[in-house]
């Protein structure tokens, strides 16, 4: 990424945590705040904006199938830290977060896709809460924010990952057309 800079991603990110606040305070319900893990500095280009509306459609087909109802939405495709969008739901947050992570779960980008609960009282609601395990690093059976934060495999080998899953998923999306 030409002219990346670390403070510039961290106000984005700051950005879309005063948004996920405000949404909950102003509409007093549950949000989903879907973004993909992409790693690397490059955060947005057309395969990552490929990939996150592939996963929103299947966010918005499960919501849809649990007669769960979308009350407001903030969506942004530019920000420096990627696609992003915010769903309000009128739903439990239990009920939600389950859902999502039988999506993180199941569907072939799953390993991609960060879709995080957050209630009413700003509490996130984590994966562990419902015991289910933390989500496994893309290159080994560890957990991923251990490798993560140590920075245990080199940022190539993450990339290469990464993108495999991305091009396998939209090969087997141009086998089906």
């Amino acid at each position: 990424m030409d002219g990346f800079n670390v403070a510039q991603l961290l106000d984005d990110r700051e950005e879309r945590y005063k948004k996920q606040i405000e949404m909950i305070t102003v509409h007093n319900l549950p949000i989903i705040s879907f973004t993909i893990n992409t790693p690397g500095s490059e955060k947005n280009n057309k395969i990552i904006k490929h990939i996150f509306e592939s996963g929103l459609k299947e966010i918005e087909s499960v919501l849809l199938n649990n007669s769960i109802e979308i009350m407001d939405r903030y969506y942004s495709t530019d920000g420096l830290s990627g696609p992003i969008i915010i769903l309000s739901l009128s739903s439990n947050p239990i009920k939600l977060k389950e859902l999502m992570i039988g999506i993180e779960n199941k569907h072939s980008l799953g390993r991609l896709l960060d879709i995080d609960v957050i209630d009413e009282q700003l509490k996130h609601i984590s994966r562990t809460d419902l015991g289910f395990e933390t989500r496994k690093c893309l290159i080994c059976n560890e957990y991923a924010k251990i490798c993560s934060r140590s920075q245990r495999h080199d940022m190539t080998d993450v990339l290469n990952k990464f993108y495999d899953i991305c091009f396998s998923y939209l090969a087997n999306q141009n086998k089906k057309t």
